[in-house]
């Protein structure tokens, strides 16, 4: 089980949670977001660990997103809008991608099927994640686990996931990884180092 600690804004951050054995490290790129970091800012911390490094971002242009990836050069980049396929389309040779899908109450699981078949071709990863990211709410993890099921790429689980219920969510969902944010947080922006090692340490015995 793969471990991913999204919304870094600290380098010191960024190194203690590789070196306690994250899998993925997150930052986040969004105006609308408490957690948002330049790209200058993005590049510093993502360089100074050598684990994959993701920008989170909400921006949807295909000129935007390769912006991004030109001043980041994030290992991937994780489209959190509704991005329109010619979009995936012209971004998949310049930069690895990962899809969010919001699990959303009432929606069938044929609609996420034929997002993740549209999706799936220039898509390395997705993840499942609410209305709105970085809230700390969780999902219907029963939902989620049919959409894992169903998925033709690996997924992350995203959503109001810490260190006290990651381990029921990966037995439910079994996903391929687990990501968190406000989980293992201090205070926003912040991490605990607590926080960020016990859920390292049940995503990966998970």
């Amino acid at each position: 089980m793969k471990a991913k600690i999204c919304g870094i804004m600290r380098e010191e951050d960024a190194e203690l949670a590789a070196g306690l054995g994250a899998d993925f490290l997150g930052v986040v790129m969004a105006p609308e977001s408490k957690r948002s970091i330049s790209a200058q800012e993005a590049r510093r911390i993502l360089s100074c660990v050598s684990i994959p490094g993701v920008v989170v971002t909400t921006h949807s242009s295909l000129e935007e997103l390769q912006e991004i990836a030109g001043n980041v050069a994030p290992s991937y980049l994780q489209l959190h809008s509704d991005v329109p396929v010619d979009v995936l389309e012209g971004l998949a040779g310049e930069t690895k991608l990962i899809k969010t899908l919001r699990a959303v109450a009432g929606r069938e699981i044929g609609e996420y099927t034929k997002l993740m078949r549209e999706y799936a071709k220039y898509s390395e990863f997705f993840l499942l994640d609410g209305e709105k990211g970085g809230s700390g709410k969780t999902i219907d993890w029963g939902m989620c686990a049919k959409i894992v099921a169903a998925a033709p790429k690996p997924v992350f689980l995203a959503g109001g996931l810490n260190p006290e219920n990651v381990r029921e969510a990966i037995g439910v969902v079994r996903p391929f990884g687990v990501d968190v944010s406000s989980g293992v947080e201090e205070c926003p922006g912040k991490k605990s180092a607590e926080k960020m090692r016990r859920f390292i340490e049940v995503a990966n015995n998970g």
